[in-house]
């Protein structure tokens, strides 16, 4: 089973990095890098998909692979999809935030609002909430990883 979660959790990582790669490049069209700079809200969208969503989540996928390749059998099966589901709901949550938060904070700017940072506090407040959700599902994912490798 190890080897079935570890290879959703590559699945979704490639997602994660296609769509972060994509963003990345947009974002060098000079009328579309002039919109994005308004707010630091996109930088932390691009950098949050393709860190914590490609990265992170291929890291934890190829340790699951390995472990079954070792014959280590899963600790929780139960515990192993929990982690798998909290990660991603807490990134694409967060993503969604971030960029509908930096839209609004740019659109603010243009507005020749001055105190536009101050749009981008709701959002911030509820990428907070699913920054916490993340740490829950990494932590239960480290738990059942340490667990595993235990045995």
């Amino acid at each position: 089973m190890n080897k079935k979660l570890g290879m959703d959790f590559l699945k979704v990582s490639m997602i994660y990095f296609g769509i972060s790669f994509t963003m990345g490049a947009i974002m060098t069209i000079i009328p579309i890098y002039r919109f994005v700079i308004l707010s630091i809200l996109f930088g932390r969208a691009h950098a949050h998909l393709g860190i914590i969503g490609g990265v992170s989540l291929a890291i934890i996928g190829f340790v699951y692979i390995v472990l079954d390749y070792l014959n280590k059998p899963m600790y929780s099966e139960r515990l192993g999809y929990m982690g798998f589901s909290l990660l991603n709901i807490g990134i694409v949550s967060e993503y969604i935030v971030l960029i509908i938060g930096g839209y609004r904070q740019a659109c603010s700017y243009i507005d020749g609002d001055m105190d536009a940072y101050m749009t981008s506090i709701p959002y911030t407040m509820l990428s907070i909430i699913f920054a916490f959700v993340m740490l829950i599902g990494i932590y239960t994912t480290i738990y059942n990883i340490y667990k595993t490798s235990g045995k």
